[in-house]
């Protein structure tokens, strides 16, 4: 899974997110198949992306990370589920299940 900070590149799943005092919100957008940035798709010619599964991810966090979880429309009705990792120093390793159109994830410090 190539992740590529926003700006978005057609290939690819583009990261943006906002740090709040005690937790950090990511959204991964999955761009994998797509031919073009286009939100609208009024002719239906975007392609589905390409569904990740089980991708390696690992983070930079200064912060002693308390707790991380995830929530997407694509999956389970939106429900957030918590994600295991781990943290060595600044940084921070999981797994991330799935990532179908769009996942937030949550790191809480």
């Amino acid at each position: 899974m190539g992740l590529e900070p926003w700006p978005a590149r057609t290939g690819k799943v583009a990261y943006f997110g906002r740090l709040f005092p005690d937790k950090q919100v990511i959204h991964l957008i999955n761009l994998t198949n797509a031919v073009s940035l286009e939100w609208r798709d009024n002719e239906g010619v975007q392609p589905p992306p390409v569904v990740v599964k089980d991708a390696k991810v690992s983070f930079t966090f200064t912060q002693q990370v308390k707790k991380i979880w995830i929530a997407s429309p694509d999956v389970a009705g939106g429900i957030s589920r918590s994600l295991n990792y781990t943290q060595v120093g600044d940084k921070v390793s999981f797994t991330l299940p799935e990532l179908q159109y769009w996942n937030m994830l949550v790191v809480e410090f």
